[in-house]
C-alpha cells in the first residue's frame, strides 16, 4: 500500500475512490443469492473476447480481449471481427499476413502498462480515429496481453463519450463483463476519471442520490493507493 500523495485533483476523489475500492463496483454481488448465475458469468468472462459496446448505443460492436484470443483466427472469424486494435506494442501485434488473409483491418499502439504512464493523452486521438473508420456494424476487437488495464482503459473511455454514459456505470458494466480486476492501474483510473470530468460524464458524486455508490468517499487526506 502506497502512501504517496496523490497526483489527480481532489475534485476527482470521489470517484477514484469508489473505482478502486473494488467493494464499491463489485459485480458478484448481483449473484448473492445466486451461485449457479455466479459461476455461469464467471464462466462467461473467461470465454474472451466480451462484449463491452453494442448497437444501439454504440455504432459498432467493441471487444475486450487478450493478447490469445486476438491470435484465436477462428474465433475471431466465428464472431465476424473486422477490426483489431493492439494497444501493446509491436511486441504483441503478430503476423499481419494473417490478419489480411482473415480480412482483418488492424492497427497496432505502442501504449505501456506503467503505473504514472498517460495512456490517454498520448494514444485517445489515435485509438479514436480507428474506431472512427470502421463502418456502422462493423466488430471491433481491442486487445493488450491481459486485457485488463490499456484495453480496458480504452474501451472504457470509448463507451464513456459514445454512449454518454456517467464513469461509475462504465466501469461497472467493465467489471461485470470482464472481473473485478479489469482496470486496476491506479493513473488509468486517475485518467479515465479525468477524461469524465472533462467530457461532463463523471455522473452523481458517490454518496448522493441515484449514484450506483450508496457511500461517501472517505476524506482526500486518507487517499491510499492499493
Amino acid at each position: 500500500m502506497s502512501t504517496t500523495k496523490p497526483s489527480f485533483p481532489e475534485e476527482d476523489w470521489p470517484w477514484i475512490w469508489a473505482i478502486e475500492d473494488r467493494d464499491n463496483l463489485d459485480w458478484t454481488t448481483e449473484f448473492k443469492n445466486d451461485a449457479d448465475g455466479l459461476r455461469a458469468k464467471e464462466e462467461e468472462q473467461k470465454n474472451l473476447p466480451v462484449l463491452i459496446s453494442s448497437p444501439p448505443d454504440n455504432p459498432c460492436f467493441v471487444f475486450l480481449s487478450n493478447m490469445e484470443t486476438a491470435f484465436d483466427f477462428e474465433r475471431l472469424s466465428s464472431l465476424g471481427i473486422t477490426h483489431v486494435i493492439n494497444v501493446a506494442g509491436e511486441v504483441m501485434e503478430g503476423e499481419q499476413e494473417q490478419y489480411t488473409k482473415a480480412n482483418i483491418k488492424r492497427t497496432t499502439i505502442e501504449a505501456e502498462d506503467e503505473e504514472g504512464y498517460p495512456v490517454l493523452k498520448e494514444h485517445w486521438e489515435e485509438f479514436q480515429n480507428f474506431v472512427k473508420s470502421a463502418p456502422a456494424g462493423s466488430n471491433i476487437l481491442v486487445h493488450c496481453v491481459a486485457g485488463i488495464n490499456r484495453s480496458a482503459v480504452f474501451v472504457a473511455a470509448h463507451k464513456l463519450v459514445s454512449e454518454q454514459k456517467n464513469v461509475l456505470d462504465v466501469v461497472a458494466h467493465l467489471r461485470r463483463q470482464r472481473g473485478n480486476w479489469a482496470l486496476h492501474n491506479g493513473s488509468f483510473i486517475d485518467q479515465l476519471v479525468a477524461f469524465a470530468r472533462t467530457n461532463g460524464l463523471l455522473g452523481p458524486r458517490p454518496g448522493e442520490p441515484c449514484c450506483r455508490v450508496a457511500e461517501k468517499a472517505p476524506p482526500y487526506d486518507s487517499f491510499r493507493r492499493y
